[in-house]
């Protein structure tokens, strides 16, 4: 009878510590799924200040286009520009020649 009182008791004592071990990993759990929580609001707030990388890439890709096109339209005007600087001297021939011309 004295067997089965110590059985009993440590049938009990079995369940109060698998009692207590299911508390601390009830609360362990919980510890860690608050800390993922946390963790995830954390990277939520990394993702909203960036761009996926196709977005990047193809931003990139249209900024080196339009960069091209306003290099060629500055290598055009500057052409344009040369051309531009001889202006006065073309009109002063022109006028001496009309003046010589004239008489």
């Amino acid at each position: 009878m004295k067997e089965k009182v110590n059985q009993y008791d440590l049938l009990r004592e079995m369940i109060r510590s698998r009692d207590a071990n299911l508390v601390l990993q009830a609360t362990e759990y919980e510890r860690r799924l608050e800390a993922l929580n946390h963790e995830n609001e954390r990277i939520m707030e990394v993702l909203k200040q960036s761009i996926p990388r196709e977005v990047f890439d193809r931003e990139l890709n249209s900024v080196r286009t339009r960069l091209g096109q306003t290099e060629a339209a500055l290598i055009k005007a500057e052409g344009r520009h040369q051309l531009t600087q001889y202006i006065p001297y073309v009109i002063a021939i022109a006028a001496i020649a009309f003046d010589y011309f004239k008489r």
